[in-house]
Order: structure tokens, then sequence, then C-alpha cells
């Protein structure tokens, strides 16, 4: 009996055969979990390229032969991950004493790697490593994906880092088609034409573009070959159906290298990596459902759909993540960075909006409580558009009453009235964080009428404007930023802030995570606060038990769901 590969015309690994008499048609489907089928003329099981298969097929038959195909792959995964391992220790010289131990390590594992995760925990310098490895690389055509609102943080810390002032960002239309000092933007013809010309005419070269604009001209892009292409919050093509993930994942092919960086790897689920390894390595991660039926634990919907539980193994997937994922945590490589200081402030709705709340609340609950008595389960009943609708109404009410065309009634701005004063005293800087954007506003007027010198970072802002605040920030112009959680929670740096207010938080607890670590990041020398304001007795209450659940990873519809259970439990009570 024998294992081997077969190879595709060009020599790459295509599938693993397992020669073997049909008497071992048992052994043959319980090592490929599924995956394995059987040729009666070759005589042999097929699987997918898969080290766990050789691995389980060896443990019952030790004597089973390997092939030259087979062990030459196995041994250069091996040699591989021991290559990657080694470069994450710190023994290793990088002439660079202005990086961390720890993110000099990170620079030599980009290095090894060459196309794999840097999923550091938020806030310990993912950016500056990237940026270091172009420069100790020498990397000449760069592609830099990001979200929108970091497009100019980038090239900034590309200047700083790697010491480079060719660079070009991607920028949406705005007026008349131009590509002059380092921007190009337009239409989408005329972009797609200036990056061919940049990308074709220079040796070096590094673009700056955001998931959309990287998607719209992915066929120019993998026309090239590239580098080195980097995507920031790479938690953003997890979905592996969805279109941006698909069109991106075009350009990596034709790329030496390819760091993904997030510091949320499993934002939701453990199966949110699989499209991220699928880029990192194809051949070995080749199907969604050869991943999850080898790795990971999961229970079937009877309303169809599956939920993850877990790791089946925790070695086999820690063994696995090894070889494409490098992973620190604040508290691991940077000890002496402070705690963050979390101080609650629980404060009653005011009369018009506990007027307001509680009718909009009864409303929901008799529509819920009808559901239930109906027989159908709390995740089935939220998938309703006007339960989620009416949700999200009872948390604008919680801020104020006009949001929903009321009155000016707010409790949480005349409470933020009263800390503001105590808060910047002494000029102390603060960022007021909120999931809703009319909110946003009446935070401004409040700012303006106190007379403290502010900058906003809000959805519709470009980039540069975005960059524009964090630099007033970062230099002491600006005494406050008023931000939603979307636009400002995410890759920006804004720790020259000792105080962070949340006027809300989001049912999902990575993203209020994401959002105060803008300001608990390796610079800073004092604890930060962080201030939370809710109602209780509210659906605020509920989120915030939800939320408390940190050892759990939550996608929206679970938060959700989570949510109504509490509602649900607080007014049988």
């Amino acid at each position: 009996m024998r294992l081997d590969l077969s190879l595709t015309k060009d020599h790459r690994p295509k599938r693993l055969v397992f020669y073997c008499p049909y008497d071992y048609k048992w052994l043959a489907q319980e090592a490929g979990r599924g995956t394995g089928r059987f040729s009666k003329k070759d005589k042999a099981w097929t699987y997918p390229v898969e080290p766990l298969i050789v691995k389980h097929i060896k443990e019952q038959i030790p004597d089973v032969e390997i092939g030259d195909n087979l062990k030459k792959y196995l041994d250069d995964l091996a040699d591989k991950q021991r290559r990657v391992l080694r470069a994450t220790e710190n023994d290793a010289p990088l002439d660079d004493s202005s990086l961390w131990d720890f993110q000099r390590a990170s620079v030599r594992f980009l290095n090894e790697v060459g196309k794999g995760i840097l999923g550091h925990e938020m806030g310990t310098g993912k950016t500056p490593i990237a940026a270091s490895a172009i420069d100790y690389l020498t990397l000449a055509k760069v592609i830099v994906i990001c979200p929108n609102a970091v497009k100019w943080s980038w090239v900034n810390h590309i200047k700083e880092w790697a010491g480079r002032e060719d660079i070009y960002v991607v920028e949406p239309k705005k007026g008349k088609d131009k590509a002059e000092n380092g921007v190009i933007s337009g239409t989408k013809d005329f972009r797609g034409e200036e990056i061919e010309k940049l990308l074709f005419k220079n040796r070096e070269v590094i673009l700056v573009m955001n998931y959309e604009q990287a998607r719209i001209h992915s066929d120019t892009l993998k026309q090239f070959d590239i580098d080195a292409v980097i995507s920031d919050e790479a938690h953003r093509l997890k979905n592996r159906k969805a279109r941006r993930t698909q069109e991106i994942s075009s350009i990596v092919p034709s790329a030496r290298f390819l760091w993904l960086c997030t510091g949320t790897v499993f934002r939701n689920s453990y199966d949110d990596i699989y499209s991220l390894l699928n880029m990192c390595d194809p051949v070995r991660f080749s199907g969604y459902w050869n991943f999850v039926n080898f790795y990971l634990d999961y229970v079937e919907h009877p309303f169809g759909g599956i939920e993850i539980i877990g790791p089946k193994d925790e070695n086999e997937f820690s063994h696995m993540l090894a070889t494409y994922m490098f992973r620190v945590t604040k508290k691991d490589v940077m000890p002496s960075l402070p705690d963050k200081i979390i101080t609650e402030y629980p404060i009653p709705l005011s009369e018009q909006q506990k007027k307001d709340y509680d009718s909009m609340e009864k409303e929901l609950m008799l529509v819920i409580e009808k559901e239930l008595d109906d027989g159908k389960e709390i995740e089935e009943i939220i998938r309703a558009e006007n339960v989620v609708s009416q949700m999200i109404r009872l948390r604008q009410i919680c801020l104020s009453s006009r949001l929903l065309g009321s009155n000016d009634a707010s409790a949480k701005l005349d409470f933020l009235d009263e800390i503001l004063d105590d808060v910047c005293f002494e000029g102390n800087q603060v960022i007021i964080f909120t999931y809703f954007r009319e909110f946003a506003e009446a935070i401004k007027e409040l700012v303006e009428d106190k007379g403290i010198s502010y900058g906003c970072i809000l959805g519709g802002q470009t980039s540069q404007q975005r960059d524009e605040v964090e630099q007033s920030l970062n230099s002491g112009e600006v005494q406050v930023v008023i931000a939603t959680a979307q636009s400002g929670g995410e890759g920006m740096n804004l720790q020259k802030a000792s105080t962070a207010i949340f006027t809300d938080v989001d049912w999902v607890p990575y993203n209020n995570i994401q959002a105060e670590d803008r300001i608990h990041r390796g610079e800073i020398k004092e604890s930060p606060n962080i201030i939370r304001i809710y109602h209780p007795g509210t659906i605020e209450d509920d989120i915030r038990s939800v939320c408390r659940l940190k050892e759990r990873s939550f996608n929206t519809t679970t938060g959700q769901a989570e949510t109504v259970r509490r509602m649900v439990n607080r007014k049988g009570e």
C-alpha cells in the first residue's frame, strides 16, 4: 500500500492518493472524514491535499509506503514551519532598534512565511511591522489594501518606517480626473488606466487603496507581478462567498508575499479564518467543507446551517496555524502596558425618554411574545425586519428622543455636559464614541456650545479628512474627537487621548474592544480611562450583559438573539 501526491502539469500538488485494496474502504473513509473518492480503475482513494489524512493512515498502517512526491511535499511543509517558528524567536538580529523585540520577530516572520497572517492583538503595531518589512526586504511593487479611514495613516507609516516617497493613494471621484501629488482620483476607467501606467512604467511603486477600490481594479492589478499585497483589517475578507473576497483573492497568486493583518482573526467563529488560509495556501485549503470536517466540531441547526463549536483537536489546530500565523497579545509582549480603567455610569432615562421608550418596548414585546407563543425560536424571530428595526429604535431613544423625531430629551447629553468639564480639565484629550451618526451630530452641537476644540471622524469623510483629525488630536490641536465607532474604531491611532467615552455599545464585543484599543496601545504610559454610559432596565442593560461574555465570539445576529433573551427574561421577572 502506498500514499503519494498526484501533480498538475506544472508540478504543483493536486490530490492525495492512497493506493490500497478495496477492502480498506473503512480506513480510507475514516482517514478522509468523508472527503475521499474511490477509483476502481486505479484501485486508489483520492483526497484533498491534507497532512492530517497522511497522519491518520500512518497511525493505522505504520509501514505504508510514502511516495516521492508526497515525501517532498511533507518535508517542504515541515521545513517551512521550522523556519517560521525560528523566525518568531527574538534571538536573530534585525537592525532596527526602534522596533520592539516582538516586532522585529514579526518582520522576520513575514519574510519566512511568504503568505501568512499577522494576527497580533490590536494596539501592538502591525502597521509599523508591515512597513518595516517593506524596507527590510527591499520590496519594489507593493499593494496596500485597507479601510478607507486609514489610507493616509498607512502613507505616513510607510514614509516613516520604510523611507519611501513613491506612494500613490487611490481615491474616489472628486471633481475632475487627476493623478498628481501622490493621489489618483476620478472615474473608474481613468483610475484603472493610471494604475496600469504606474505598475507598468515604475520599477518601484506603492499603491494604497481601500477594499472596494481593490475589488473594482482587481482585473488590472492581477496582470502584474507584485512583490507584496498587504491587507489591513483582513477579517473583512472572511466571507468566502463575498464578491470582494473572491476578486481580491484573484490578485494574490501574482504576489511573492501576502500579509494579512488582523487583530480579530476569529471575529465571529473559528471558520472565519478559512478564507484567509485559502489565500495563503490554496492547495492545502482547497475547500471550506474539507477544512471544517478536518479541523472543527459543529452542530447542524434544524432550520438549516451550522454552528461551529470549536476545534476538534486544539493541538492539531494550533499545529496547522503555526505554519501560517503569528499572534501575540499585548499582555504577553507589553507587560509594562498599563491596564484600562473601566468605569460604567448607570443613569436614568429622562422623563420624556422613558415615556417614548416604554411605549416602543411594549409594542416590541407584544410581537416577540406572540411569536414565542406560536412556537418560534428567538433566532428565527429576530430575522424579521420589523423586530430588528424596533430594537434599533429602542437604542436610539436611549441616546435621545430627538433621533426619532420627538423633542431633544437626552439624559446622556446632560451627563456629557457635566462630565466633559472634568474630563477635559487641564487639557486632557477625549474620544466620544457612538454607533449612531445622528447622535454624533447632537454631541457636536454640545461640544461647540461649550467652546471646546474638536474634530469629527464620521462616515462619508475621505481618508485624508480622517487622517487630518487624527493628526490634529496627536499634535494637541483639538481636545475632543467625536467618532462613530464604525469609522473611528478600526485601524486608527488615537492614543494621545487619555479617555474614551462610549455613549452606547455594540452587540458584538469585539467591535467595542476594537474601538477601546484606539487609545490602549503600546506607546502609552498611563492607564486610559474607558467610560461607558448606559440606562439600567433597558435594552442597553441587556446588550451590556451580552458583552460581558467576552470569552464567546458573537456576530451581530447572535448578539441580537442573546439581547432579546435577556429582554424577555427581564420583563418576565
